[in-house]
């Protein structure tokens, strides 16, 4: 029997082992992950699944790629009251930011 929300955890799982061995690789599942989870309506899956990818890109990937997934996964975070994973996209904002030489905004936000 498929079960797509446990295949997604599953690739969430192996993605975030996997993000100082083989960042490309985690990345990879990370977003084979939120795919997935979107497809059946899991939230939560869909946001940790999101957030940790666009950390990832902001971090060590495409920052200007992260960029775009920022407004979306603060909006999501905001609505469902979680500061946790709040607080994760603003840290990742600012690393992404600070890689393409935007002091200013990086510095306000860690402010």
């Amino acid at each position: 029997m498929d079960c797509p929300s446990a295949t997604a955890w599953g690739l969430y799982h192996l993605g975030e082992t996997m993000l100082d061995r083989d960042p490309a690789r985690a990345l990879a599942l990370l977003d084979e992950s939120e795919a997935l989870a979107a497809t059946v309506g899991s939230t939560f899956l869909t946001g940790v699944a999101g957030t940790s990818a666009t950390s990832l890109r902001a971090r060590g990937g495409d920052p200007h790629q992260a960029l775009g997934r920022f407004p979306d996964l603060v909006d999501l975070w905001d609505r469902a009251g979680n500061w946790t994973q709040q607080w994760t996209m603003l840290r990742s904002l600012i690393a992404a930011l600070v890689r393409l030489g935007r002091d200013e905004p990086a510095a306000t936000l860690y402010g």
